[in-house]
């Protein structure tokens, strides 16, 4: 026999919880920060579906970048094109921003198909 846990929100005590696989950007805020890399995970987030509070843990080496703002191999980050740490996190794994989208950037063609 196996146990299954329930979750409980912490915010509203409801069991009505659900585990989604999640990618989340993580950034600091403000204009003074914008120097800063945003940093993304992909974890797993376990959330209340009657309030929508949700928890996931960041994973230590992402952890360490936002901590020390020091390039961690293996991380996926993405960087502002004045950074002065730039050339110091060139040569780790690096999510490129897009510089242009077009149409089927935004909607596949197969999602926009418009009724007659």
């Amino acid at each position: 026999m196996t146990s299954q846990h329930v979750y409980i929100c912490a915010c509203c005590a409801s069991r009505n919880t659900g585990k989604f696989g999640g990618e989340i950007g993580l950034h600091f805020k403000g204009v003074g920060e914008m120097e800063r890399p945003v940093v993304f995970v992909f974890p797993e987030v376990r959330m209340c579906l009657s309030c929508g509070h949700a928890e996931f843990t960041v994973p230590e080496a992402e952890l360490r970048v936002l901590a020390t703002n020091t390039p961690v191999e293996n991380t996926a980050i993405v960087l502002s094109s004045s950074s002065a740490s730039n050339e110091q996190l060139q040569s780790l794994n690096e999510v490129k921003p897009v510089t242009t989208t077009t149409d089927e950037t935004i909607a596949p063609k197969d999602r926009t198909k418009r009724r007659p």
